[in-house]
């Protein structure tokens, strides 16, 4: 299964393209700033069968960064 990480997710082009991705069967890293203010990238996500996560970046953030990376990496360990 290919894998893509998207910020800006929250909507317009980012959110469609999480979309997009999504129903072409791609496992999606939907990224945005604030997951909590995002209702419809939330409902993709839902709806996706567990192939849109979503998580809370700010990509000028090196902590959430650091944070994200390290979450992924040990989904890959198991």
């Amino acid at each position: 299964m290919s894998t893509i990480l998207i910020s800006g997710t929250n909507r317009g082009l980012g959110l469609e393209l999480t979309r997009q991705y999504a129903n072409d069967g791609w496992r999606v890293y939907a990224c945005c700033r604030e997951p909590a203010k995002a209702p419809e990238l939330t409902s993709i996500a839902a709806a996706s069968g567990g192939l849109v996560t979503v998580h809370a970046l700010d990509t000028s953030n090196a902590e959430q960064r650091q944070a994200l990376a390290a979450e992924n990496n040990s989904e890959y360990e198991q």
